[in-house]
């Protein structure tokens, strides 16, 4: 699967830079849409619970049936191995609550313990993430490997493939690593029209694509900045109308504030 997008370095007059650097900050992502609490399903925190899945018992091609369920087993293992990570750090935290250390009798020793402690949950965290990842990975590629139309066609099919990618850019997203999670996303609306409706997506993309445009404005490649911002403010539009509806307030200040931008 490709996650890399190859840049090309174009040199551009130095304010151009200025400028470009100013309208990101004027129109950041994070200012211009609040944490909401209406989420669309399965674009929680926590991981999606998979376990009601429809295998299909009828299915002409037996590598396929084989493949499908393979990739139904890794999504399942993805999702049990970050739910028992996620067990595992709530465990640590309540053993660090009962904890009792006379021995830290001074702030910065007691700064010390919170800091290696901390240091602890987050490689946790991260191996978890990591091991989650690599099963979602092989239960893409294993679907990628099917090829009766049959199979294809079913919705079973297609939920097992939005689910997989969806928990991946979750993880990535997660992890800073915002390449393939605007590859991945770019895949899972144009898997069908329902999945393109929702507004997650959109707007995880939209600050994708802003950070990729500052990292692009730092490393003076300006017209691919360029790019980025267009895009960036593509699915922030969508995402607002989407989870606003055109007739909001909100939609029309982000549309303003999007028109400003260019």
């Amino acid at each position: 699967m490709k996650k890399i997008i190859s840049i090309a370095i174009i040199l551009i007059i130095p304010c151009h830079f200025i400028f470009s650097q100013t309208k990101v900050s004027d129109n950041k992502v994070e200012l211009l849409i609040p944490n909401s609490e209406r989420i669309d399903p399965g674009w929680g925190s926590g991981t999606e619970d998979f376990r009601n899945l429809e295998i299909l018992d009828k299915i002409d091609e037996t590598s396929s049936e084989r493949r499908f369920k393979e990739a139904a087993r890794d999504y399942r293992i993805s999702i049990d191995i970050f739910q028992n990570t996620e067990s595992s750090i709530e465990s640590k935290k309540e053993e660090y609550e009962q904890e009792v250390n006379p021995q830290d009798r001074y702030e910065w020793q007691k700064r010390a313990r919170e800091d290696a402690r901390n240091r602890e949950l987050a490689k946790l965290l991260n191996d978890g993430r990591n091991q989650a990842v690599q099963y979602l990975i092989r239960g893409m590629t294993t679907l990628d490997k099917i090829e009766n139309p049959t199979v294809k066609s079913q919705a079973s099919f297609l939920d097992l493939k939005a689910g997989l990618y969806r928990e991946y850019a979750k993880h990535q997203f997660s992890m800073k690593n915002y390449i393939p999670v605007t590859d991945i996303l770019l895949r899972y609306i144009q898997l069908n029209e329902k999945y393109e409706k929702e507004s997650e997506p959109h707007k995880i993309l939209a600050f994708c694509f802003e950070k990729m445009q500052m990292s692009a404005l730092k490393n003076k490649k300006y017209e691919i900045a360029d790019d980025f911002k267009e895009k960036k403010n593509r699915h922030l539009i969508t995402f607002a109308e989407l989870h606003y509806g055109k007739s909001s307030t909100e939609y029309q200040t982000i549309s303003e504030k999007v028109m400003k931008d260019y």
